[in-house]
């Protein structure tokens, strides 16, 4: 089961690395999504957008770098937990909830996206 999970995540991953396009304006757009939706504080605002920052930054490095897919897909999974880490010091329980469910709102559509692909 956790290879069935594994290889779910890898092929997930791969796709979204390949097709995701960022731009500033898109960025934007995503943040104050993520910001409304998670109704922030104007402090709580600045803290999340500097995370993200460091974040995206942190994703750039492992997307640019030269190692394995299999490596970088371990990376990507290392980066995201210590973000959900700090998201839980910054969010409430309530907001952190709300951000995990957003998600895996996110995965489901991204399987889905992959599944178009493949068939």
């Amino acid at each position: 089961m956790k290879t069935i999970h594994f290889v779910t995540l890898f092929m997930v991953t791969n796709f979204y690395a390949q097709n995701l396009k960022f731009n500033c304006d898109n960025l934007r757009i995503i943040i104050k999504n993520q910001i409304e939706l998670l109704d922030l504080s104007e402090k709580q605002k600045i803290q999340y957008k500097e995370l993200n920052v460091k974040f995206l930054s942190e994703l750039e490095i492992i997307k640019n770098s030269n190692k394995a897919k299999f490596e970088k897909l371990k990376d990507l999974k290392k980066v995201r937990d210590k973000r959900d880490d700090q998201l839980k010091l910054l969010l409430n329980e309530n907001q952190f909830k709300t951000h995990k469910e957003k998600q895996k709102q996110s995965k489901v559509k991204m399987r889905g996206e992959l599944r178009k692909c493949i068939n």
